[in-house]
Protein backbone atom coordinates (compact mmCIF):
# COMPACT_ATOMS: atom_id res chain seq x y z
CA UNK A 1 0.00 0.00 0.00
CA UNK A 2 2.80 2.15 0.94
CA UNK A 3 4.60 2.08 -2.37
CA UNK A 4 1.10 2.70 -3.94
CA UNK A 5 1.19 5.86 -2.35
CA UNK A 6 4.44 6.83 -2.91
CA UNK A 7 3.80 5.93 -6.48
CA UNK A 8 0.72 8.28 -7.10
CA UNK A 9 2.82 11.00 -4.69
CA UNK A 10 5.76 10.86 -7.99
CA UNK A 11 2.72 10.72 -10.77
CA UNK A 12 1.33 13.97 -9.15
CA UNK A 13 4.26 15.93 -8.27
CA UNK A 14 5.55 14.97 -11.83
CA UNK A 15 2.22 16.23 -13.40
CA UNK A 16 1.89 19.15 -11.68
CA UNK A 17 5.59 20.64 -12.85
CA UNK A 18 3.89 20.18 -16.66
CA UNK A 19 3.26 23.69 -18.19
CA UNK A 20 -0.77 23.92 -18.83
CA UNK A 21 0.22 27.23 -20.86
CA UNK A 22 0.51 25.82 -24.71
CA UNK A 23 3.45 27.78 -26.56
CA UNK A 24 3.75 28.77 -29.93
CA UNK A 25 7.00 28.63 -31.81
CA UNK A 26 5.56 29.31 -35.43
CA UNK A 27 5.24 32.62 -36.66
CA UNK A 28 1.62 34.03 -36.59
CA UNK A 29 2.23 37.43 -37.59
CA UNK A 30 1.29 37.82 -41.69
CA UNK A 31 3.17 41.20 -43.10
CA UNK A 32 2.88 42.56 -46.50
CA UNK A 33 6.70 43.23 -47.21
CA UNK A 34 7.34 46.54 -49.18
CA UNK A 35 10.59 46.72 -51.32
CA UNK A 36 11.62 50.22 -52.27
CA UNK A 37 13.65 49.85 -55.92
CA UNK A 38 14.94 52.78 -58.37
CA UNK A 39 14.62 53.05 -61.84
CA UNK A 40 17.99 54.02 -63.02
CA UNK A 41 18.41 55.43 -66.59
CA UNK A 42 22.06 54.82 -67.25
CA UNK A 43 24.38 55.52 -70.78
CA UNK A 44 27.04 54.41 -71.55
CA UNK A 45 29.53 53.79 -74.87
CA UNK A 46 30.16 50.82 -76.02
CA UNK A 47 33.19 49.69 -77.85
CA UNK A 48 32.10 51.60 -80.95
CA UNK A 49 32.39 54.67 -79.42
CA UNK A 50 27.97 54.80 -79.53
CA UNK A 51 25.59 55.68 -76.78
CA UNK A 52 23.86 52.59 -75.31
CA UNK A 53 21.02 53.35 -72.94
CA UNK A 54 19.97 50.46 -70.75
CA UNK A 55 17.72 50.98 -67.47
CA UNK A 56 18.66 49.15 -64.55
CA UNK A 57 16.36 47.91 -61.30
CA UNK A 58 17.66 48.07 -58.11
CA UNK A 59 17.26 48.26 -54.46
CA UNK A 60 17.16 51.08 -52.96
CA UNK A 61 17.66 52.38 -49.25
CA UNK A 62 14.97 55.28 -48.25
CA UNK A 63 15.06 57.86 -44.63
CA UNK A 64 13.24 56.54 -42.43
CA UNK A 65 10.15 55.55 -44.52
CA UNK A 66 6.74 55.77 -43.19
CA UNK A 67 3.28 54.20 -44.61
CA UNK A 68 0.25 55.53 -42.22
CA UNK A 69 -3.19 54.31 -42.83
CA UNK A 70 -6.68 54.31 -41.34
CA UNK A 71 -8.65 51.66 -40.04
CA UNK A 72 -12.15 52.53 -38.87
CA UNK A 73 -11.69 55.32 -36.62
CA UNK A 74 -7.86 54.68 -35.58
CA UNK A 75 -4.70 55.88 -37.77
CA UNK A 76 -1.49 53.63 -37.86
CA UNK A 77 2.15 54.36 -38.76
CA UNK A 78 4.29 52.23 -39.86
CA UNK A 79 8.08 53.62 -39.78
CA UNK A 80 10.94 51.44 -41.34
CA UNK A 81 14.72 52.16 -40.20
CA UNK A 82 17.05 54.44 -41.90
CA UNK A 83 18.20 52.98 -44.95
CA UNK A 84 15.74 50.76 -44.76
CA UNK A 85 15.47 48.78 -48.76
CA UNK A 86 11.43 47.08 -47.29
CA UNK A 87 9.73 46.97 -44.65
CA UNK A 88 6.48 45.23 -43.18
CA UNK A 89 3.05 46.43 -42.81
CA UNK A 90 0.06 44.72 -42.19
CA UNK A 91 -3.54 44.00 -43.87
CA UNK A 92 -7.26 44.36 -41.88
CA UNK A 93 -9.01 41.02 -42.16
CA UNK A 94 -11.96 42.50 -41.87
CA UNK A 95 -12.17 44.22 -45.43
CA UNK A 96 -10.39 43.91 -48.88
CA UNK A 97 -9.26 47.09 -49.25
CA UNK A 98 -6.24 49.36 -47.79
CA UNK A 99 -5.35 52.54 -48.67
CA UNK A 100 -1.87 53.23 -47.18
CA UNK A 101 0.05 57.31 -47.46
CA UNK A 102 3.61 56.86 -48.75
CA UNK A 103 6.24 59.21 -47.12
CA UNK A 104 9.29 58.22 -48.36
CA UNK A 105 11.22 60.28 -45.89
CA UNK A 106 9.95 61.21 -42.86
CA UNK A 107 11.65 64.73 -43.20
CA UNK A 108 9.69 65.46 -46.26
CA UNK A 109 5.98 65.65 -45.92
CA UNK A 110 5.50 64.42 -49.69
CA UNK A 111 3.04 61.80 -49.46
CA UNK A 112 1.85 59.38 -52.51
CA UNK A 113 -1.29 57.00 -52.50
CA UNK A 114 -1.32 53.32 -52.34
CA UNK A 115 -4.41 51.27 -52.41
CA UNK A 116 -4.32 47.96 -51.98
CA UNK A 117 -7.12 44.94 -52.71
CA UNK A 118 -6.57 41.34 -51.63
CA UNK A 119 -8.79 38.53 -50.39
CA UNK A 120 -8.09 36.65 -47.59
CA UNK A 121 -8.89 33.52 -45.60
CA UNK A 122 -8.20 32.23 -41.83
CA UNK A 123 -5.66 29.66 -42.11
CA UNK A 124 -4.49 26.94 -39.03
CA UNK A 125 -0.98 27.03 -37.95
CA UNK A 126 -1.17 24.72 -35.03
CA UNK A 127 -3.11 23.65 -31.59
CA UNK A 128 -0.43 26.01 -29.57
CA UNK A 129 -0.43 28.89 -32.03
CA UNK A 130 -4.27 29.33 -33.10
CA UNK A 131 -5.53 30.68 -36.71
CA UNK A 132 -4.59 33.37 -38.16
CA UNK A 133 -5.09 35.06 -41.71
CA UNK A 134 -3.41 34.81 -45.04
CA UNK A 135 -4.06 36.93 -47.70
CA UNK A 136 -3.64 37.01 -51.62
CA UNK A 137 -3.17 40.67 -53.37
CA UNK A 138 -5.78 40.86 -56.37
CA UNK A 139 -4.55 44.69 -57.59
CA UNK A 140 -2.50 47.96 -56.35
CA UNK A 141 -3.99 50.80 -57.61
CA UNK A 142 -1.67 54.41 -56.87
CA UNK A 143 -3.18 57.79 -56.27
CA UNK A 144 -2.90 60.83 -58.78
CA UNK A 145 -0.89 63.16 -58.63
CA UNK A 146 2.08 60.66 -58.26
CA UNK A 147 4.98 62.79 -56.61
CA UNK A 148 7.79 60.77 -55.72
CA UNK A 149 6.25 57.07 -56.90
CA UNK A 150 7.21 56.20 -60.21
CA UNK A 151 5.26 52.77 -60.74
CA UNK A 152 4.47 49.51 -58.58
CA UNK A 153 3.67 45.98 -58.78
CA UNK A 154 2.74 42.83 -57.29
CA UNK A 155 5.84 41.02 -57.08
CA UNK A 156 4.37 38.04 -54.55
CA UNK A 157 0.57 38.00 -54.38
CA UNK A 158 0.21 35.30 -51.57
CA UNK A 159 0.88 36.83 -48.27
CA UNK A 160 1.75 34.35 -45.24
CA UNK A 161 4.21 33.69 -42.79
CA UNK A 162 7.52 33.57 -45.28
CA UNK A 163 8.08 37.13 -45.10
CA UNK A 164 9.14 37.10 -48.88
CA UNK A 165 8.87 40.15 -50.71
CA UNK A 166 5.34 41.14 -51.90
CA UNK A 167 5.16 44.54 -53.83
CA UNK A 168 7.91 46.54 -55.32
CA UNK A 169 7.79 50.32 -55.23
CA UNK A 170 9.89 51.98 -57.90
CA UNK A 171 10.96 55.53 -57.60
CA UNK A 172 12.94 57.60 -60.60
CA UNK A 173 16.78 58.26 -59.81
Amino acid sequence: MSRLLIIIFFMTLISSCTKDVQECYTPTNVPLVVGFRVIDTVVKVDSLNRPDTTVEFRDTALYFPLLHTTVGDTFYSFQGDRSSTGMGIFLNPDTNYMQYLLQPNQDVPLLDTINIYYDHQEHFISNDCGYTYFYNIKQLKGGSPRKLLDSFEITNPEVSTTQKRNISLYFTD
